[in-house]
C-alpha cells in the first residue's frame, strides 16, 4: 500500500527544512563555520586559513589580531616581517604600516632619508649610493655627471631655463636668455645675401675711447671672398656695415668665406 502522493510531498518539505544553512552551517561557502571558529560567516574572504592583510582594520585569518610590519629600528618603516596588533592601529612602537625599510637596524636609513653620497650606505633605499637627490644621476664628485646632486631637477638633458643662474643641464653653464630685436639697443644692417651677422664678436675697444667695439663678419660679402666689419661703439639705433671704421675683406677669388668664425 502506497501513501497517498500530499503525505510524501509533506515529508520531502519537511526534510529540506531544517532551519540550518546548507554545508554544515557554513552561511559564507569558505568551507569554514562557526564552530569551526570563522569569525565572520558572512564574508567568505575570512576564516582561520585566509591571509592577513597588513593595517587593514579586519582579522582576516580571525586569530583575533589585525597584523602590522615590524619596525626593529623604530623609524617608521617596517621590513616585510609582519606582527600581531591588538589594536590594529600599526602606530604603536615597533609596528609599521609600510615595509619599505632597506635596513631596519639603523633608524637613519629608510625611504626619504637624506642621502650621504659614497659613504658605503643607502639611507634614502633607492638602491645606490652615488645620487643623493634621486634623479638617476650620480654626483660628478664620485664619476658620475649631475653637477647639482642636491637638486632632483639638474642633471644632464634636463631643460636648460635660460636666466635664473643654474646649470640645469649641467652642460657650460647657464645660458642667456634670447633678446628680442626688439630690445635691442642698436641694429646693424649688411649687403644684400652677403650673410650680414653670421658671426659677431667683441673686438675690445679698437679706437681706444673707452666704448666697446664689436667685430660683424659677411662672409658671402665682395664676392664670397667675405668681410669683417669693425664697428665702433658706443651703439644706439642703425648702422650700416658700410660704415664700418675698418673693414677686413677676404681673398678673392679662392672664397675664404672670411668671417666664418670668430673669437673676440
Amino acid at each position: 500500500m502506497h501513501p497517498p502522493a500530499s503525505v510524501l510531498l509533506a515529508l520531502v518539505l519537511a526534510g529540506c527544512d531544517d532551519g540550518e544553512p546548507p554545508d554544515g552551517g557554513d552561511e559564507d561557502g569558505d568551507g569554514w563555520t562557526v564552530e569551526e571558529h570563522d569569525c565572520d560567516d558572512q564574508n567568505p574572504d575570512i576564516h582561520p586559513e585566509a591571509e592577513e592583510v597588513v593595517d587593514d582594520g579586519i582579522d582576516q585569518d580571525c586569530d583575533g589580531y589585525d597584523a602590522c610590519y615590524r619596525d626593529d629600528d623604530h623609524d617608521g618603516y617596517g621590513t616585510t616581517e609582519t606582527l600581531t596588533s591588538s589594536d590594529g592601529a600599526c602606530t604603536s612602537y615597533g609596528e609599521s604600516a609600510v615595509s619599505t625599510d632597506c635596513d631596519d637596524e639603523r633608524p637613519a636609513v629608510y625611504p626619504g632619508a637624506e642621502e650621504v653620497v659614497a659613504d658605503g650606505i643607502d639611507q634614502d633605499c633607492d638602491g645606490n649610493d652615488t645620487d643623493a637627490d634621486g634623479d638617476g644621476h650620480a654626483w660628478k664628485e664620485v664619476g658620475g655627471d649631475d653637477c647639482d646632486d642636491g637638486n632632483p631637477d639638474v642633471h644632464p638633458g634636463a631643460e636648460e631655463v635660460c636666466g635664473n643662474g643654474v646649470d640645469d643641464d649641467c652642460y657650460e653653464g647657464d645660458k642667456e636668455c634670447p633678446v628680442s630685436m626688439d630690445e635691442a639697443d642698436a641694429t646693424f644692417w649688411g649687403a644684400e645675401d652677403a650673410m650680414a651677422g653670421y658671426w659677431v664678436a667683441p673686438a675690445g675697444d679698437f679706437d681706444g675711447d673707452g666704448h666697446l667695439d664689436v667685430a660683424i663678419s659677411s662672409p658671402q660679402d665682395a664676392d664670397s671672398g667675405g668681410k669683417i666689419h669693425v664697428m665702433t661703439g658706443p651703439f644706439s639705433g642703425e648702422y650700416s656695415l658700410d660704415d664700418a671704421a675698418i673693414a677686413f675683406r677676404g681673398e678673392y677669388p679662392t672664397y675664404a668665406w672670411a668671417g666664418r668664425a670668430m673669437d673676440g
